[in-house]
């Protein structure tokens, strides 16, 4: 999947709708002269001060996801019946009216526009429409008291579960839950495609879980894993597993999971994955128990003046983790395609790795999944490294809240272009706008208070 625009609106801080642009083709033609790939932008930048509502966009873009997967299914399992799951701007009337989202996309080459209103009371609308040849085509477009789903490409015994569906639960949630055919695989390349990442300190346990899931899916390899280990000059330079401290059926299934990859791979760079398997068309399950012993026994050769010291996955700095978590699925990215989703990204990195990752997405040798990547960041030497980086003024967006706490959301490409501009100096300047105003002024009366006094 290929993100063209995604759109937010009465949701968190964002009151009014804002929109995010993630193609770089202008025009109202519903499909361009070009490749798709040709068009949109595999990198998207959005800046702004701390609690100018940069997490509420991507924050809205998840609740796109989760709805999609979880309002058919968990949403449903909710204590209170009435209870929905909605998160209207904080205002008096607010409550009243939906939480809009829409995202226009690109699966297998064809284009879709897919949006929901959900409130109060649950769906309040949903529509979805494609272009199969170069005009829009209704597949369905659903309010409060009635749908009308295309016959050509929803069945008459899917449309019969649709009619059926109640007013907390999207139609494209019922498709993925009952596995309809061009309906459900929509659903399902929408919610594989969106990765979300989360690099706060609270989410350790969920990157180190995040590394186990790539090697669960033969996306990666140990080889691999050592090697972007060497990349980010973390000082490790080999990562092995101690098979000899787990249970014997456990490296069984390893083994086995092992000897398929190199049938399917049989290059020196193959290594050990925990694939799902066993070469004759069988299935080896690896269970979130299996996972964590691997985990536990992972072992990082580290680079010394003396030769090298071994430590455990847990015992690596909060750096190497996030890089380690991180990069796995950047590289499963870059290998397959999708979107991958991050907030604050330059978080627990240093920026070298930050540049390595935007570079890594705008070059097409090795993107060559044709991924794209989506995230916040405080680091304004995105803007100065523009070029070098191969980023466009499209590429950066920003966003800044006001006085009634209202999120506003613009591209850099919006204001006037000068090709010798210094644009990160001109954000820092206040021309951009979208940064904090400080005031020292009141750090020193808190400081000063009652001294002397």
């Amino acid at each position: 999947m290929q993100l063209i625009r995604f759109t937010a609106g009465n949701f968190k801080s964002i009151a009014d709708e804002q929109t995010i642009d993630f193609a770089k083709w202008p025009g109202e033609s519903s499909v361009p002269d070009v490749p798709w790939a040709d068009v949109v932008r595999p990198v998207t930048v959005l800046l702004g001060a701390n609690a100018s509502g940069k997490s509420n966009m991507l924050d809205a873009l998840s609740y796109f996801s989760r709805a999609i997967r979880l309002s058919a299914t968990r949403w449903q399992d909710l204590e209170d019946p009435g209870e929905v799951m909605f998160y209207p701007f904080a205002s008096e009337t607010s409550g009243v009216k939906p939480s809009f989202f829409e995202l226009d996309f690109v699966v297998d080459g064809t284009r879709y526009l897919y949006g929901f209103e959900y409130g109060s009371l649950g769906v309040e609308g949903e529509w979805l429409h494609y272009v199969p040849n170069r005009r829009w085509t209704t597949i369905f477009e659903r309010d409060v008291a009635s749908s009308t789903p295309n016959k050509t490409f929803v069945s008459e015994d899917e449309r019969a579960v649709l009619r059926f569906a109640n007013p907390r639960e999207l139609y494209l949630s019922v498709a993925l839950r009952g596995r309809f055919g061009k309906l459900g695989g929509l659903a399902q390349a929408i919610v594989d495609s969106l990765r979300f990442i989360a690099l706060s300190d609270q989410h350790r346990e969920q990157r180190i879980h995040n590394v186990m899931r790539a090697l669960r899916s033969g996306g990666m390899n140990f080889d691999d894993v050592g090697q972007l280990l060497v990349a980010a000059d973390t000082g490790i330079v080999h990562v092995t597993l101690d098979e000899s401290k787990l249970p014997p059926d456990l490296v069984e299934k390893l083994q086995t999971a092992a000897a398929s990859l190199k049938q399917l791979h049989p290059s020196p760079r193959a290594g050990a994955a925990l694939t799902n398997s066993d070469g004759d068309g069988g299935v080896i399950e690896f269970s979130e128990k299996d996972l964590e012993a691997v985990a536990l026994h992972l072992i990082f050769e580290h680079q010394t003046e003396d030769g090298t010291m071994s430590l455990g996955l847990r015992e690596q700095s909060d750096g190497t983790v996030t890089w380690f978590s991180l990069a796995t699925i950047l590289v499963e990215a870059l290998k397959t395609g999708g979107v991958v989703v991050v907030d604050e990204l330059d978080a627990h990195l240093h920026q070298h790795l930050l540049f390595l990752i935007v570079e890594a997405f705008t070059d097409t040798t090795i993107n060559v999944g044709g991924a794209q990547l989506f995230f916040t960041s405080h680091s304004t030497n995105l803007l100065e490294r523009m070029q070098e980086l191969n980023l466009k003024e499209q590429s950066f967006w920003f966003t800044e809240k006001g006085s009634d706490g209202k999120t506003t959301v613009y591209s850099l490409a919006d204001f006037t272009k000068d090709s010798r501009a210094n644009y990160e100096r001109r954000y820092l300047d206040g021309r951009y706008r979208a940064i904090p105003n400080l005031s020292p002024a009141t750090l020193r009366g808190l400081t000063n208070a009652n001294v002397g006094g």
